[in-house]
């Protein structure tokens, strides 16, 4: 691949988006095998890029394309997330509620659900509000 050649993705929704900068192309057609894609994504992942990090993080939580561990999906999502990337505070929120890869904790969970949900990501804001109805009813019953 050429330096001016644009790399384009495939989101975890099907969304299409190219590398930094550029724009999202509709006629989107897988160009490289699932070990090309890894390097690519993981390059510009380690250059910041916050959509490359949620994507790998998404690969690790899935296995598609890569062996599944979910350390290093929370590793990847975790990066995207201090970002302010509202899908990857949604994923990591779920990782910690269901504890994939990270201990189950739902403060984390509610921290990263909370964030998600500010920006409006609906299924943050559902989520949030399944979990607070949950943390009130272990409190009235611990109570």
């Amino acid at each position: 691949m050429n330096d001016h050649q644009t790399k384009e993705y495939l989101d975890y929704d099907g969304k299409i988006w190219s590398s930094p900068g550029t724009t999202i192309s509709p006629n989107f057609a897988p160009r490289f095998g699932a070990q090309t894609s890894i390097s690519y994504y993981r390059f510009d992942a380690e250059q910041g890029d916050v959509r490359a990090q949620f994507n790998l993080g998404y690969m690790y939580e899935t296995g598609k394309g890569v062996s599944q561990n979910h350390k290093l999906a929370v590793t990847w999502y975790s990066l995207a997330a201090e970002q302010g990337y509202a899908p990857a505070q949604f994923n990591l929120a779920v990782m910690y509620r269901n504890g994939q890869g990270v201990p189950q904790n739902d403060k984390t969970a509610l921290k990263w659900y909370t964030l998600a949900a500010e920006q409006g990501y609906a299924h943050a804001q559902n989520n949030l509000k399944r979990l607070e109805n949950h943390i009130a009813e272990r409190a009235s019953v611990d109570s």
